[in-house]
């Protein structure tokens, strides 16, 4: 070997057990595909499977506590036209009451569910405020 010639080793044998196990994730990370990708993949398998849940009429039923409504009096001054409101005189406590409410299921392959999809997409994406920083991340 001259001065101007370096020796290339290849992988060596005595690889530790850390070497081998970063080796190993590298392998599976570079098989798994872009993340815009898996996004792409879960909204398309969301889809299918709410049009899925829809042909097969699901619902899911919950209570809900709503609160009970307190009798309000709307009482008119001589000189203004806003009402002003009587309250009870006892004090102000909070009543709820159960109620079962059923939601059905509703496809978003429909044309319905396309145009939900198109209208509230940016309302989703401004509530789950953390997607849109790893999105921002991820570019």
């Amino acid at each position: 070997m001259s001065v101007g010639e370096t020796a290339i080793s290849g992988p060596s044998d005595k690889q530790g057990f850390t070497q081998k196990l970063l080796d190993g994730i590298e392998k599976i990370g570079n098989k798994v595909p872009h993340p815009v990708l898996m996004f792409l993949y879960l909204i398309i398998i969301v889809m299918v499977l709410s049009h899925i849940l829809y042909l097969f009429g699901v619902s899911v039923t919950e209570e809900i506590a709503v609160p009970v409504t307190a009798a309000t009096a709307e009482e008119y001054y001589i000189d203004s036209t806003e009402p002003g409101q009587i309250l009870p005189a006892e004090p102000y406590d909070v009543d709820f009451e159960i109620k079962q409410q059923t939601i059905a299921i509703r496809s978003l392959l429909s044309i319905e569910g396309l145009r939900f999809v198109f209208t509230s997409f940016v309302a989703n994406f401004a509530g789950f405020s953390v997607v849109a920083v790893i999105l921002v991340a991820m570019v």
